[in-house]
């Protein structure tokens, strides 16, 4: 032993202990993916819980075809854009409307989750911006989950009853009836400032620092205390509302106690909609504020 490592008796502790864990053949614990009953979910439970909870639509159904599209190219760019549109014949949905057939696309990069033509599945998709379309989207391998011999993760081996029980269980008291009896305010409006600020504390110890001014368009329930009002979207990632500016949005809010002009999103991602698209004129319909019916030409 150096002279060194007497001088240092901690670092002769840690030697010691070390020591003695290797003796006996034994290493650090990983963190489990498996937890003890009371000890709250498991890190895959609480991934499988974020899938569910930031899906905009899931939908279990059989893969019915697929076709090529290409759309304009977006301002300033050269070239448009090509994707794959498949098709699914919808058996049930869990989350979101869902047609007989319900049109989505899915990244085309490696590491991408494939469809088959007559493939059963369970989708979880958000809408996403591709060229000048806006289309539902398998994001990531997470978005698509195989009914037969190739399920992965928690719900490994679990029948389609058993998938829809759990989302249902998952998603309890957020759907948009349930959150327009809790929300003391719901708005639509244009995101018009996104700001990030570590000078106030907003619901300590979250200390939550991004700020969004939304203008709005007009209030459905409640009293608004201005024309703009700010919004302090929650940071549980299951939970993440992005706020962008420039879209027009359907929020769910709640006053944020001791701030009299603040506001937070009730049902974390699905208090917050983007005006347009069909989940949201759904859920417009839900809670008794169905948009005006566009009217024809002559």
């Amino acid at each position: 032993m150096s002279n060194d490592t007497v001088r240092h008796p901690a670092l002769l502790v840690i030697l010691v202990l070390l020591a003695a864990t290797f003796a006996h053949g034994e290493s650090p614990p990983p963190p489990p993916d498996n937890a003890a009953p009371g000890e709250g979910p498991t890190r895959l439970e609480r991934n499988e819980q974020a899938r569910v909870l930031t899906a905009d639509v899931i939908a279990l159904g059989t893969v019915a075809g697929r076709s090529m599209k290409t759309v304009a190219p977006v301002k300033d760019e050269m070239f448009g854009v090509s994707y794959a549109e498949l098709r699914l014949a919808v058996d049930a949905c869990a989350k979101g409307p869902c047609p007989d057939t319900l049109r989505f696309t899915h990244p085309g990069h490696a590491g991408a989750p494939s469809f088959r033509d007559g493939e059963r599945v369970v989708v979880f998709l958000k809408w996403t911006d591709v060229g000048t379309d806006r289309i539902l989207s398998v994001r990531s391998p997470a978005g698509k989950y195989g009914v037969g011999p190739d399920q992965v993760g928690s719900w490994s081996g679990r029948t389609p009853e058993w998938l829809f029980e759990r989302f249902a269980t998952i998603l309890e008291g957020r759907d948009p009836t349930a959150l327009y009896e809790k929300a003391t305010l719901v708005v639509t409006g244009r995101v018009h400032k996104r700001e990030v600020s570590f000078e106030r504390e907003i619901l300590p110890p979250e200390r939550r620092s991004v700020f969004v001014a939304v203008a709005l368009t007009e209030v459905l329930k409640g009293e608004a205390p201005a024309d703009t009002i700010t919004v302090v979207p929650p940071r549980e990632p299951e939970d993440y509302t992005p706020l962008v500016p420039g879209e027009d949005v359907l929020l769910f809010l709640a006053r944020i106690v001791d701030e009299h002009e603040s506001f937070e999103i009730v049902g974390g991602y699905d208090g917050k909609h983007r005006i347009g698209d069909s989940t949201t004129s759904h859920v417009l319909e839900l809670i008794g504020h169905a948009p005006e019916p566009a009217e024809r030409g002559e």
